[in-house]
């Protein structure tokens, strides 16, 4: 049997953990895959159940210095890239996974200032190709 991963993305507020507690508890061979963010946690939310929030930095932005960089610049995350770094070091670090970040040349600022104010960054999509 193949396995088969859904991606589940909006904005903030606009009911996904509803969503996906509906589609949990209608269908009991789906498994939820629990995220990792660096913001801080909301008022309702549980460490290892909606999110693994870390940071271990006392500012509480990324721990990667890659990732600060680029969202600190302005840059929104573009693409993840599933499997493409299979070397033991990527698979050990990183489960492989590798991203793009993007450039808006018109948003950079506005992105920048988000990024800063609420440790948060541009919704996207993922488009699967």
């Amino acid at each position: 049997m193949k396995t088969k991963l859904f991606c589940i993305s909006a904005p903030s507020g606009c009911g996904k953990s509803t969503l996906i507690r509906e589609l949990l508890s209608n269908n009991g061979s789906l498994k939820q895959s629990v995220s990792f963010t660096t913001r801080n946690p909301r008022d309702s939310e549980v460490h290892g159940e909606d999110y693994f929030f870390v940071s271990n930095r006392s500012d509480g932005f990324p721990n990667d210095s890659v990732t600060r960089f680029h969202l600190g610049n302005g840059a929104i995350l573009d693409r993840i890239n599933f499997c493409a770094d299979t070397s033991a070091k990527a698979l050990n670090s990183s489960a492989g996974i590798m991203v793009n970040y993007r450039y808006d040349l018109l948003k950079i600022d506005e992105n920048h200032q988000m990024y800063f104010d609420e440790k948060n960054i541009e919704d996207f999509i993922i488009n699967s190709k």
